[in-house]
């Protein structure tokens, strides 16, 4: 019994003054990267956004622009597509998503806006 207590207390021992500090230091380490990074993220990123001139904003938005949304995913090709029977059939009247600023930032009165609305779906 001697032997099997001995090996357990000097694994125990071998355990808290060699594993231990290296666990530890790897949890403070971590907890040190997520405190900055959550705190002080924001800041690092204005503060090079603020370092870049206009110009070359204006440079990487155009570079960066690109085509959103499934419009050009969903152009009927196809001689048998339905969406182009449909297209077809309804012609004008085809409800196509209009301009953000027509529908949110109408500041005319709700008699107005309904009216708009109806025009542009006359069917």
């Amino acid at each position: 019994m001697f032997y099997y207590t001995n090996f357990i207390a000097e694994t125990n021992n071998w355990w808290l003054r060699r594993v231990r500090p290296i666990w530890i230091g790897a949890v403070a380490i971590w907890a040190y990267w997520l405190f900055h990074r959550y705190y002080f993220f924001g800041k690092w990123v204005t503060k090079n956004q603020r370092a870049v001139s206009d110009d070359e904003n204006k440079r990487r938005a155009a570079h960066n622009k690109s085509d959103f949304g499934f419009g050009h995913y969903y152009t009927p090709t196809l001689e048998r597509s339905r969406k182009k029977l449909i297209l077809e059939t309804l012609g004008v009247n085809y409800d196509r998503s209009v301009l953000f600023e027509d529908r949110m930032f109408d500041l005319g009165t709700f008699e107005e806006l309904q009216a708009k609305i109806d025009s542009e779906n006359d069917y």
